[in-house]
């Protein structure tokens, strides 16, 4: 199995969020863009970055990258400026969505259909101790959320990756 690639950041999940970030910004860019010049710019450093992101093996970056994706095709073909309210609120409940989710079928046996996912060093339940951890912390703080706790969780290793959920 090929090691993730850090780029000099502290893991390759970190690596992968700001490499998705930039691709997610091109794809912005080379969907709004006029100039065909232009678009094919931004197409064409999207399409370098591409490897890298998927170098960096982290799988939040190609769902995240996979979920712009479709929402700019959905933008496209029905010429939609906005998202509809009820969908942006659940884009932006969807982290603790998928944390509940995630907490009640990792246990289950249909959790074995995800097997598909785990990889060296990153089985289904790799992300089960921060992520009940990050929950409690968002029970005992809904509000403004408990950061400085969930960033720090286990043995002093920053937790960025994880942050959104709680």
């Amino acid at each position: 199995m090929a090691h993730a690639i850090t780029l000099n950041f502290s893991n390759p999940n970190q690596t992968g969020l700001w490499l998705s970030v930039a691709f997610m910004f091109g794809i912005l860019k080379c969907a709004e863009e006029n100039s065909k010049f232009k678009k094919i710019i931004f197409f064409l450093l999207d399409i370098m970055l591409l490897p890298l992101i998927i170098k960096t093996l982290s799988r939040n970056s190609l769902i995240s990258i996979l979920f712009v994706g479709i929402l700019i095709v959905y933008g496209k073909i029905f010429r939609k400026k906005k998202l509809p309210k009820f969908f942006i609120y659940l884009i932006i409940l969807f982290p603790l969505i998928f944390c509940f989710l995630y907490l009640l079928l990792i246990n289950t046996p249909f959790a074995e259909n995800f097997s598909f996912l785990i990889g060296e060093g990153k089985s289904l339940t790799s992300r089960l101790s921060i992520w009940n951890f990050a929950l409690e912390q968002f029970l005992k703080h809904p509000i403004i959320g408990n950061y400085s706790e969930i960033m720090f969780y286990g043995n002093g290793v920053a937790q960025f990756h994880n942050t959104g959920i709680a």
